[in-house]
């Protein structure tokens, strides 16, 4: 159908529901004289898009890149490996790849090309981002190719999370992620990713998805540090397992060995180090947030009311530090903390009672 009618079939819809309507229709001209109106918008410049491109994940890129060249290497050793070309080619480019300047400039040709896959995924994805807010839905418009609009209520907003990294924080760029109601097969297909978002803007999508926050009691929550020992247990253990091999079967130079596990076993114990400082769980009257990340920093919020339901697991080794682990269960995926004090058990209580006491639709 027509893209007017494709909107007006939205609106019509959109205004049956809330309405809640069972004994009339909603005509096309009561949908006209109702039109909400435009509290705010926003539109994505072609200048943001480049921004984003430059500062996203371009690492996935590089996956990709590698992943094809390994694919077509492959695809071409079976079929010439005992060409006599292939063998100069191969032996050409491993002495390229002793060279130090070699490497660097194959790894930075690399790194341009996986910024320039990123950048055409951002283009195709998020081309002509629009936002819209009425008083009672914010629209969301986006895609190159295939061209999405999204009518959005907060009542169907189970978890909206926020990310941004130091680059992208200069830039004013921050990424929402929002999860919908939906069937537990399709939680995929119920998440939103809006990216190159301006703080304003995002505080004004904060607003309208969330009431006013009640300042009743907001505790600060922070995980026991024998979580950050189990994380660096299960990271180094590559570390172990590497020098046993080797002490069995020596596969290298024990100097060249020493380097790579003592590097690896460098920066894994520093980034979760970080990772352990950086998680906080913040439990207030009417919401749930959990802040983590290292150079992504996210922030999860969910809605007291619209938990499904509270799993608390306490593993035997937590029982003597009287540690537990929580998953917030709601109808747009889960908000996980771990290794947290049992003093967090009153809250829990608190927070069943207002999923049982409230009476605020969530779908």
């Amino acid at each position: 159908i027509s893209k007017a009618k494709a909107e007006q079939l939205s609106t019509i819809l959109m205004e049956a529901k809330e309405t809640s309507e069972t004994d009339s229709e909603v005509s096309q001209e009561s949908v006209s004289n109702n039109r909400e109106e435009i509290v705010w918008s926003y539109k994505m410049n072609l200048a943001t898009l480049l921004k984003i491109g430059i500062s996203s994940n371009y690492f996935r890129g590089l996956a990709i890149i590698l992943a094809f060249f390994s694919t077509i290497y492959q695809e071409f050793s079976r079929w010439f490996r005992d060409s006599v070309v292939l063998d100069e080619y191969t032996n050409q480019f491993s002495g390229l790849s002793k060279s130090i300047s070699g490497i660097l400039l194959l790894v930075i040709l690399m790194l341009l090309a996986s910024i320039v896959i990123t950048m055409i995924e951002v283009f195709i994805k998020y081309f002509n981002l629009n936002l819209q807010q009425t008083k009672n839905r914010l629209q969301v418009e986006m895609g190159l190719k295939t061209n999405k609009k999204i009518s959005l209520q907060p009542r169907r907003v189970q978890l909206l999370q926020t990310k941004t990294n130091p680059i992208q924080k200069k830039l004013d760029l921050h990424e929402l992620k929002i999860s919908l109601a939906n069937s537990e097969d399709a939680l995929q297909k119920s998440k939103i990713r809006i990216p190159g978002l301006g703080k304003t803007i995002v505080e004004k999508v904060h607003a309208f998805f969330y009431k006013e926050e009640s300042s009743r009691f907001n505790v600060v929550f922070r995980p026991h540090k024998i979580l950050l020992l189990r994380r660096l247990f299960f990271f180094l253990l590559p570390v172990a397992i590497a020098w046993l091999v080797w002490l069995m079967v020596p596969f290298m130079n024990g100097y060249f060995l020493l380097l790579l596990t003592g590097t690896y076993a460098l920066i894994a114990g520093l980034y979760q180090f970080f990772y352990y400082k950086s998680l906080r769980l913040h439990v207030s009257e009417d919401f749930l947030r959990k802040k983590s990340g290292v150079w992504n920093k996210r922030e999860g919020k969910l809605e007291t009311y619209k938990i499904q339901s509270i799993t608390v697991s306490q593993p035997y080794f937590y029982k003597k530090r009287k540690l537990m682990d929580l998953v917030f269960h709601t109808a747009g995926g889960d908000l996980s903390f771990r290794a947290v004090s049992r003093k967090v058990l009153p809250y829990i209580n608190y927070a069943f009672y207002k999923i049982e006491s409230s009476r605020e639709g969530w779908m």
